[in-house]
């Protein structure tokens, strides 16, 4: 399955700024851009309009490239963390809901 993320013009984006980008996934039906950036958030993109969604703090992730993807339900965001930790969001809410020590 090809997936393709539309390049959106600066100047119709609602997000002007994003630190450097460390992960990309797709939602399960491709409708949604996850993705890690170097400034301690992960954010959830509308994948057609560029429309930011949701972002999820509470991690850490300023130096190193760490993953982020969604959970098989897309209920959840799951991220590790530069403090070795693993976070699991609620996607819809934003919420962090639990983490898990390494």
């Amino acid at each position: 399955m090809q997936r393709v993320i539309n390049m959106i013009e600066i100047h119709t984006c609602p997000v002007l700024y994003i630190a450097p980008v460390t992960s990309v996934s797709f939602s399960r039906d491709d409708q949604c851009v996850l993705a890690s950036t170097l400034d301690n958030k992960i954010r959830l993109f509308d994948k057609d309009t560029g429309e930011l969604l949701n972002d999820y703090k509470g991690h850490k992730n300023e130096d190193y490239k760490l993953d982020s993807l969604l959970s098989h339900t897309d209920a959840h965001v799951v991220s590790g963390s530069e403090n070795g930790k693993i976070y699991f969001w609620d996607l819809v809410e934003g919420a962090l809901v639990h983490t898990v020590n390494h």
